[in-house]
């Protein structure tokens, strides 16, 4: 059995997958992976005899290439077995146009998240505080960030559907190319200060306090 957890919600699919799972998987990043390596696991290994599952992660929103058809292909062949994929991102319908016999499971964020991605407006901060971990929004407020930037400096290079785009361009005119700048930096400062253990203030009250110069 093929099953598919996806979204932008990677905080609760990952909590469901992790609930989901009964033995311990045998785990992939598929930008690692190779056909070669996959077709050994799945049809050599005998592991399988005590149905141990096998994860990869991002394989279907990651890879754009030859690779990553193979893979899908080796896995489609092998649907018998136990194969988690998990998508740190959407997938598209025609992704699960593949997919058609495996059980897929989506994890949308809620809306007050999307409210304060659309507006960095501090209150929608707060009320998506009370609903998502400071984690998830400061690694989305920073994806966001980094979009702005992208699509204010060479739009060409940025996917995505026409309303997507038009809804960061619009975004991106009420900001200063400076002030998204600064947003990026002082992000990255964070980002470090808390992984390197430099400070003892909160991720969410760093948040709070970079809002408010907004």
């Amino acid at each position: 059995m093929i099953s598919i957890l996806h979204g932008d919600n990677y905080v609760a699919s990952r909590q469901a997958l992790n609930q989901t799972l009964t033995n311990k998987p045998l785990k992939f990043e598929a930008k690692t992976l190779t056909t070669e390596a996959l077709t050994q696991v799945l049809e050599s290994n005998p592991m399988f005899s005590i149905n141990q599952p096998i994860l990869i992660e991002n394989l279907l929103t990651s890879i754009r290439s030859k690779l990553k058809d193979s893979l899908i292909k080796i896995i489609l062949s092998n649907q018998e077995k136990t194969i988690f994929l998990w998508e740190k991102k959407l997938i598209t319908p025609a992704v699960k146009k593949q997919f058609l016999k495996a059980q897929i499971k989506e994890f949308k964020l809620p809306p007050s998240l999307y409210s304060f991605l659309d507006t960095f407006n501090l209150k929608a901060f707060h009320q998506s505080l009370d609903q998502n971990p400071a984690e998830l929004i400061f690694y989305l407020f920073h994806r966001r960030v980094s979009q702005l930037i992208q699509i204010s400096t060479d739009p060409q290079s940025v996917k995505g559907a026409p309303w997507q785009l038009g809804k960061l361009k619009s975004q991106a005119s009420n900001l200063s190319l400076e002030k998204l700048l600064y947003l990026h930096q002082k992000l990255l400062e964070i980002d470090e200060q808390i992984k390197t253990g430099q400070t003892d203030v909160s991720l969410s009250t760093q948040l709070d306090l970079l809002l408010t110069t907004l």
